[in-house]
């Protein structure tokens, strides 16, 4: 019995390198099929993302909060002069956008801009602008915005194809402050 399992390890080792250095050497092999149409992997995503990219907008957020002079745990002394005091401090937030109309009209989600008391929004170019809310769907989390600038990059939406579970997505965005990060899924 032992030989037996020796014999299957050793050949399923070689038959697995084998595999690999044919697929090194013949990248094309691992297409697969479906449909009638030969399917791909993409090597690259770069052309999506620069058709893309130049509608995308970073959001910035500012809003002023009410919040105790002194914080709790600090020294005794000070905690019983300052207790009822307060102060106005600012609370920057940030977010992506997507241009959805050449006059400015911007998508968003409505948690980015909640309670906001300034926004502005980052273009590709590097120029920043004003906007203001003109409506949020707290239910689904959506906002729109509108930045008063012209020439604006426009997103393209494809309504013609059927897109399904699995499909490959991009999410261009301003995740963790880095401006137009990419991510497939």
């Amino acid at each position: 019995m032992k030989r037996v399992f020796q014999f299957l390890l050793q050949f399923t080792a070689l038959g697995l390198a084998f595999a690999f250095v044919l697929v090194w050497f013949q990248p094309q092999l691992l297409a697969v099929r479906g449909t009638g149409a030969e399917l791909v992997a993409a090597r690259s995503y770069a052309d999506a993302v620069n058709r893309t990219a130049p509608s995308v907008v970073s959001i910035y957020t500012r809003t002023m909060v009410s919040e105790p002079m002194i914080a709790e745990g600090g020294d005794p002394l000070f905690e019983i002069l300052y207790r009822d005091r307060r102060v106005l401090r600012p609370r920057n937030g940030l977010g992506s956008g997507v241009i959805v109309s050449a006059d400015g009209l911007i998508l968003t989600t409505a948690h980015v801009i909640n309670g906001a008391d300034n926004i502005f929004v980052s273009l590709f170019d590097g120029s920043v602008a004003e906007a203001r809310i003109i409506g949020t769907d707290p239910g689904t989390d959506l906002a729109v915005l509108k930045a008063d600038l012209d020439g604006l990059p426009v997103a393209s939406f494809d309504t013609e194809t059927q897109h399904r579970p699995g499909d490959v997505v991009l999410a261009i965005g301003n995740a963790f402050g880095l401006n137009h990060t990419v991510t497939a899924g």
